[in-house]
């Protein structure tokens, strides 16, 4: 996998975690998250040069998801 690959599989496995509901199903996805930041990691290592389409498109990825709040919602 490349690394745009592994960075949206990552994601997935977060977005999977946040509806997990047993303990043994977070430290399963916790598991899987960290065998991909090892992978990140290696990518990093290995393979410093990305091209700039590339960092354009993990800077994309990387930015938090910034969903509408209705603040009326929320109780005092």
């Amino acid at each position: 996998m490349d690394r745009i690959e592994l960075i949206e599989k990552r994601e997935q496995l977060i977005e999977k975690s946040n509806q997990a509901i047993t303990e043994k199903e977070h430290i399963e996805i916790s598991e899987d998250i960290a065998g991909i930041d090892e992978q990140l990691a290696e990518l990093d290592f290995f393979d410093p040069k990305l091209i700039q389409e590339e960092l354009r498109e993990l800077h994309e990825l990387e930015k938090p998801d910034l969903e509408y709040c209705d603040y009326s919602e929320l109780e005092d």
